[in-house]
């Protein structure tokens, strides 16, 4: 019977990569699956993850992120011993005959030290790539100081003599540094055999990064979002940002549009540019951070969904639960969520980082009219072949088929 052991830095939500793990995780134990997840650090599991399939344990390391300031947290991010050696641990009770590693995230806690240490027992590990650490030293092609998309070669000269990070040189340094040993000893992305891709965007990015020899899955991340009556998106008047108020997902850019398109906006999120927003657009409503089902129940209040976001982003999850409940988007050209705009049918797309042509969009959306034909289209489009947990195992499976065929178990004792 096929196992699936689930690598990821959380075993809890703290991301849209460990939504989809768990989400992932759930559905392959709904359908028959055995499935081990793996968090590398914290100690909380979410309620999810209860399943009579699902089995779990926590590697207890620590969280880069919180010790990124110590030199004990750098040199433990960079390469974990104690990782590598509780997944071969973990990994040394399964067969690869019968057992696939599905990989999700490793840059929090994990570390590039998994990698080797799958391949020694026979394992050829699948790669979602929700992010582009793959190949990026920050993971967002994005200068964070600048504003603005990078186009340099990573771990190039120019690469490394720019400071695009968004907690300083030194972050970038180590970044930088924890980069060439990903790509060294970590043999990744060299040795990558088997990645699943969420977007054409996504894809083109990486693909100078992406060795000849992978073998590319397209899985669409599920959305979990149960189906109800379409809303009249014509009777709302926000215009809703959801996320990080940071600067490459650009939520000034919307206040300022907003206030001369003068039209109201409302943002659920939070972050350091909560108070630029605020002083650009003093009339904008910030909710902060809120529970998922509340910030469901916001987007269905909506007139529409907003996102602005400048940098490439690898999906957009948010884009998909408004069109699943009938509210339009409003999506920045620059990003991957434009792959899931169809321009007049579901809704309209504007040129990223121009706060003029997103003011222009904004106009429109006065129209009660069209508002309503892009609700309707978008519920319609979306239902008609949805994202479903039941579709996302469907996929799984089948690239779980692929990965095994390339496993031979190694000779143990």
């Amino acid at each position: 019977m096929l196992r699936v052991v689930i690598l990821n830095d959380y075993a809890t939500v703290r991301g849209g990569a460990d939504q989809v793990a768990i989400a992932g995780a759930r559905a392959l134990a709904d359908a028959g699956v055995e499935v081990l997840f793996v968090g590398g650090c914290g100690s909380g599991v979410s309620p999810r993850l209860e399943h009579r399939r699902i089995t779990f344990q926590l590697l207890e390391g620590p969280d880069l992120l919180e010790q990124a300031g110590s030199l004990r947290g750098m040199a433990a991010g960079m390469w974990s011993r104690p990782a590598a050696a509780k997944v071969a641990k973990i990994l040394a009770e399964c067969d690869p005959k019968e057992s696939v590693v599905h990989v999700h995230g490793w840059t929090k806690a994990l570390t590039s030290s998994i990698f080797p240490t799958c391949h020694s027992l026979g394992f050829r590990p699948v790669v979602t790539l929700h992010d582009y650490f793959v190949s990026c030293p920050n993971g967002a092609f994005f200068e964070f100081p600048a504003g603005r998309i990078c186009r340099r070669r990573p771990l190039s000269a120019s690469c490394l003599l720019t400071q695009c990070d968004r907690r300083g040189a030194l972050h970038k340094g180590w970044r930088s540094v924890r980069q060439f040993v990903q790509a060294g000893p970590g043999g990744l992305p060299r040795h990558l055999e088997h990645a699943i891709i969420i977007s054409r965007h996504s894809e083109a990015v990486l693909e100078p990064a992406l060795p000849p020899s992978v073998r590319r899955y397209f899985v669409r991340n599920p959305a979990e979002i149960d189906r109800q009556p379409c809303v009249q998106a014509s009777r709302g008047a926000a215009y809703l940002f959801v996320g990080r108020m940071t600067v490459e997902k650009a939520p000034d850019d919307l206040a300022e549009a907003a206030l001369r398109a003068g039209v109201e906006a409302r943002f659920c999120g939070d972050g350091y540019l909560k108070e630029n927003v605020l002083k650009i657009n003093p009339r904008a409503a910030i909710t902060g951070w809120m529970e998922r089902d509340k910030v469901l129940a916001e987007i269905r209040t909506a007139r529409a969904l907003v996102f602005p976001s400048i940098w490439h982003e690898t999906f957009g999850l948010t884009v998909a639960e408004a069109l699943a409940q009938g509210v339009p988007v409003i999506v920045s050209d620059a990003c991957a969520a434009a792959e899931q705009v169809v321009p007049g049918v579901n809704g309209l797309l504007y040129r990223g980082g121009e706060v003029a042509d997103l003011a222009r969009v904004l106009e429109l959306f006065k129209d009660d009219a069209l508002v309503e034909k892009l609700g309707r289209g978008a519920y319609d489009a979306f239902w008609n072949s949805p994202p479903t947990l039941e579709r996302h195992a469907k996929e799984l499976g089948s690239v779980y088929d692929s990965v095994l065929a390339s496993q031979v178990s190694p000779n143990r004792p």
